[in-house]
């Protein structure tokens, strides 16, 4: 299955295939057909903490 992923912290996330999760006794698997990335998960991926991301004089409306 296709999955975005980080290698590191700060990095560009990278859509790699990965194997797909099997699920144990009282778990299930959901298919998902759509998802997005937004602006908190980009500055994750790019190293701001939560109070770094919140703080950023960079950050439009912070």
């Amino acid at each position: 299955m296709r999955a975005v992923t980080l290698d590191t912290v700060p990095a560009a996330p990278a859509v790699t295939e990965v194997d797909t999760p099997r699920p144990e006794a009282g778990e299930l698997l959901v298919k998902v057909a759509a998802s997005s990335v937004n602006g908190f998960d980009a500055a994750t991926a790019a190293g701001y903490g939560l109070l770094d991301w919140a703080t950023n004089a960079d950050t439009p409306g912070a």
